[in-house]
């Protein structure tokens, strides 16, 4: 027999040597369902939905995951899917997750709110669910969810109300300094989370409304449905200015736009502008587009950072300029001399400015910031050539990385990337036809002067 090679292990041999390549086993407890959660939501944090992605599927397979924790974890998933454009796994993610919260209930439709073994809080995280997939949905499909969240939210908010109201101003004379104070800000913490609450059903109306302005707008009582939802969402007011939230305000400027109803339109566009006016200067001076009102940009940055705080998202300002800006053509077009034109504009370039401050990456905000600058009045010449020139070379970039990927393509892939190919070739011939024609006013200007 060959060295090194042996028929039978022999029984006088006691111990065996472990193969190099072999893994050893880890020595720590295994990784508790806590910890991936923690590690899920820092990689959220941190923008890694990839890792966030992995971290929830394999809590989601141990077989010691309750229910509640189930439905957090495919809440995080579902977000971190949105985040690389995987639409129908989060809708999926955000319908199981809806699935797992009703089997918590003894009773899973929305009668059993009015018992007492559903909590508030669980009604209220089911109408976000149901909103989520609304979003994610399409049609009648979406309207049945925006309808579900939008009855469960009103019935919380319904029985907050009353809640409060028992016990607001019933101050225990048998109770200590402390115990008062803390009922007093048990009472606070009630009122905060009513505004939330009012807030959410005011953006889910909203929602439901412009469905009525996309995907429903051939239904036949399209404008009337459109109407009716966002006069609720008109009704929801806020406590602090007791003005209806910026939602349900940007998404009527945005209907009578639809109507050719241009003056009611801007009034509506400058009002919401007007609840986020503080955050978005603050910002806007950070990048350089407005110039400081106060001595030293960081004392600024700091006395309007609750109000930076307070933003609405970025998709949400990217169309609030867009309307502003709509709204400025609506009244040049007038040919009165409405300055609400001019402010309508510069209105949009501090939205635009708190876009470019947040992220300083996206074509488009370069494009609309141009855009802005070149419908003032007179053109801001210069201003409106940097932007645009900016936003020329970064389509430039993104032509180089399609016709890349366009080279190593498969068939299958090849039509897609041209068809994208296309259209940045075709924006990038609009802009410079733009830059020219700026670049002859400035010369046509200079000439004047000389």
């Amino acid at each position: 027999m060959p060295r090194g090679t042996t028929g039978t292990i022999r029984s006088s041999h006691k111990k065996t040597r472990t193969p190099k390549n072999r893994k050893k086993r880890p020595s720590g407890p295994p990784v508790g369902i806590d910890e991936l959660m923690r590690a899920a939501e820092s990689a959220l944090h941190v923008q890694d939905p990839l890792q966030a992605i992995s971290l929830c599927t394999v809590a989601l397979l141990r077989k010691d995951v309750q229910d509640t924790v189930a439905v957090s974890l495919l809440e995080k998933r579902a977000e971190a899917k949105v985040s690389v454009a995987d639409q129908e796994g989060a809708r999926q993610d955000y319908t199981q997750a809806l699935e797992r919260l009703q089997s918590i209930w003894k009773t899973p439709d929305r009668v059993a709110a009015e018992e007492t073994h559903i909590t508030l809080e669980q009604l209220e995280q089911k109408a976000s669910l149901e909103l989520y997939i609304g979003q994610l949905s399409e049609g009648i499909d979406a309207l049945q969810r925006y309808k579900n969240g939008i009855e469960d939210l009103r019935i919380s908010l319904e029985r907050r109300q009353a809640n409060l109201s028992v016990d607001f101003g019933t101050e225990d004379e048998t109770m200590s300094e402390d115990e008062n104070q803390e009922e007093a800000e048990r009472s606070t913490d009630s009122e905060i989370t009513l505004t939330e609450i009012r807030k959410q059903l005011a953006a889910a109306y909203c929602s439901a409304a412009e469905l009525f302005l996309t995907d429903l707008c051939f239904e036949e009582s399209a404008e009337q449905d459109c109407e009716s939802y966002l006069s609720q969402a008109l009704t929801l007011l806020e406590e602090a200015d007791g003005e209806p939230f910026v939602d349900a305000l940007q998404t009527a400027s945005s209907l009578r736009l639809s109507q050719q109803r241009g003056l009611e339109a801007v009034e509506y566009a400058l009002r919401a502008f007007a609840k986020i006016k503080a955050g978005c200067q603050a910002l806007t001076t950070l990048v350089g587009l407005r110039e400081a009102e106060e001595p030293s940009v960081s004392a600024t940055e700091l006395l309007e950072l609750e109000s930076v705080q307070r933003l609405p998202g970025f998709e949400f300002r990217c169309q609030t300029a867009k309307l502003l800006l709509e709204c400025s053509g609506v009244l040049q077009d007038a040919g009165n001399e409405d300055t609400r034109a001019e402010i309508c504009i510069m209105a949009a370039i501090d939205v635009l400015g708190s876009l470019l401050a947040e992220n300083d990456e996206v074509v488009e905000i370069w494009l609309l910031v141009g855009d802005a600058f070149a419908a003032t009045q007179p053109p801001t010449v210069d201003a409106a050539i940097h932007h645009w020139e900016r936003a020329l070379a970064m389509l430039a970039t993104v032509k180089t990385s399609i016709e890349q990927e366009a080279f190593e393509a498969d068939d299958n892939e090849e039509d897609e990337l041209q068809k994208q190919l296309e259209e940045v070739t075709c924006q990038m011939e609009d802009l410079g036809t733009k830059i020219e024609e700026m670049k002859a006013i400035r010369e046509g200007n200079e000439e004047m002067e000389t």
